[in-house]
């Protein structure tokens, strides 16, 4: 078992050691040398070694996470190297894991046998410190989801990974031990219980906050992903809303094109789930919709790296793809929305806009050179049509529909600076505060033909809260959180121009 402190890394020496995560501090902003920067510590565990916490009590809800980065993963047939993560109390010691996800058990609309090969199944721990194996020319969505416990943007930069805690070990009192399998060398950093996502608060409806609870709360059911946080209405058979971070870490450089493959959500608990060809139907009133993103493929386009050995030759290449982009393609991360609806893109790109352009230097140094940081919670209220699921699985009919939303609503925060805490967001003066935060409201109809411009249409986050019945950002200190939601002045980057 190793001592915490002694293996303390600070990140600048973790990039002195891996080239790829010099380049990606570089392209997150983060200069050393700059007089304001504050250190960063990560864990180092090499060969063999352990490391346990100290002792906490176990918050009521929420998945582990935990930031890992792998400067060199290993090789794709060896399966020694791997995360082990145990949750101990007094009485027992429980091995966490994510959902798994075994692809042969799939039912889906694609036949994947012949790209299923033996060293694609992950390794049944926590982190798979091997790269994800896929098939470049498809992208295969069943293949990727079960493997999301394997390394794609963690050979860079720190990638997030989570694992599910048992109700059982709610409210007690234990210790969390990281146990390292092989001698592939990894850097942890960041071990939080609940979603980065929800850092500013789990929205609430009637009191009712979102929960990981099938049978009490189908209809509020939270879905924690490294990639973003959702409540799912398994009535509705869409997502409630959707809540995400965005700074520059989870961008791809200007000009990526992204072509994901929509996907059932295979993580799902419930009987009924959705697949991609159901939203081919046209609506009882005729709608023609297609799957609308509400985290925005475009807000998770960072890469990954696939090690691709050629059959016959064994030629080595290496392809980029994005596990992260892929998995806001997920029929849990989407809603019915017409065809045109260019108001709602257009507000969308603004805010990935508003991101990217504050980290358009190349040069460290430029004082203009800043991160931002920007909390998006997008989501639907209202019904306007119903899409019917006619479908036949192994003789039988879904008795389920997809309801299409009247309306589409989106509230974004946005910190002075990265890392304030919910509690660090005050009043700075008389009519100013260190944060911003506004609401947009759309009707989820084609908008082409009225040219609605989304500026027209927005509102103060408590506005949103009254139509929605939701209280947003709740973690911010209440007298705070109300008087800062009433701002219904934009920043002057999303002005009209």
């Amino acid at each position: 078992m190793v001592s915490p402190i002694n293996n303390l890394i600070e990140w600048t020496q973790i990039a002195q050691q891996s080239p790829n995560f010099e380049k990606n501090l570089e392209s997150l902003g983060i200069n050393s040398k700059a007089p304001d920067y504050q250190p960063n510590y990560a864990l180092k565990l090499g060969a063999g070694d352990s490391i346990t916490h100290n002792r906490f009590v176990v918050p009521d809800w929420g998945a582990l996470r935990f930031d890992v980065h792998v400067p060199k993963p290993a090789p794709r047939d060896d399966k020694n190297n791997y995360i082990q993560v145990y949750l101990e109390t007094e009485d027992e010691s429980i091995m966490l894991r994510d959902t798994e996800i075994a692809p042969r058990t799939i039912v889906g609309d694609q036949p994947i046998e012949d790209l299923i090969r033996e060293q694609t199944s992950a390794i049944s721990a926590a982190v798979d410190l091997r790269e994800i194996e896929i098939d470049p020319t498809t992208l295969n969505q069943p293949l990727i989801q079960s493997q999301l416990n394997r390394i794609s943007y963690g050979y860079q930069g720190f990638e997030t990974f989570q694992v599910n805690v048992p109700d059982r070990m709610r409210g007690k009192t234990a210790r969390l031990r990281f146990e390292l399998h092989g001698k592939t060398e990894v850097y942890i950093d960041n071990v939080f219980f609940k979603s980065e996502h929800l850092k500013f608060g789990n929205p609430s409806l009637n009191q009712q906050e979102a929960r990981n609870d099938r049978a009490n709360q189908p209809n509020n059911y939270l879905i924690e992903k490294p990639q973003y946080a959702v409540s799912y209405n398994d009535s509705l058979k869409t997502p409630n809303w959707a809540s995400y971070k965005l700074d520059s870490s989870w961008l791809a450089p200007s000009g990526t094109e992204r072509n994901g493959q929509f996907s059932t959500d295979w993580s799902l608990p419930f009987d009924d789930i959705t697949i991609s060809k159901d939203y081919t139907e046209v609506g009882e009133k005729r709608t023609v919709a297609i799957k609308g993103h509400l985290v925005p493929n475009q807000d998770r386009g960072r890469e990954g790296r696939v090690t691709v050995i050629e059959e016959g030759t064994g030629k080595i290449t290496e392809q980029r793809y994005s596990k992260d982009n892929l998995q806001t393609f997920l029929t849990t991360n989407v809603v019915p929305q017409p065809q045109q609806d260019t108001a709602w893109q257009a507000l969308e790109g603004k805010i990935n806009e508003f991101v990217r352009d504050s980290n358009n230097s190349n040069d460290p140094n430029d004082p203009k050179r800043h991160n931002k940081e920007v909390y998006v919670i997008t989501g639907r209220t209202g019904s306007s049509d119903l899409i019917r699921v006619p479908r036949t699985s192994n003789g039988v009919t879904p008795q389920f529909n997809i309801d299409v939303p009247e309306v589409l609503w989106k509230v974004v925060l946005i910190p002075d600076k990265p890392g304030l805490s919910p509690t660090d967001i005050t009043k700075i003066n008389a009519t100013s505060f260190n944060a911003t935060s506004f609401g947009v409201l759309l009707p989820n109809i084609d908008h082409r033909p009225s040219k609605l411009i989304w500026q027209d249409h927005v509102f103060s986050v408590n506005d949103i809260e009254e139509y929605t019945g939701y209280n947003f950002f709740s973690n911010i200190p209440t007298e705070v959180q109300e008087e800062m939601e009433n701002n219904i002045d934009l920043p002057n980057f999303f002005k009209k121009k």
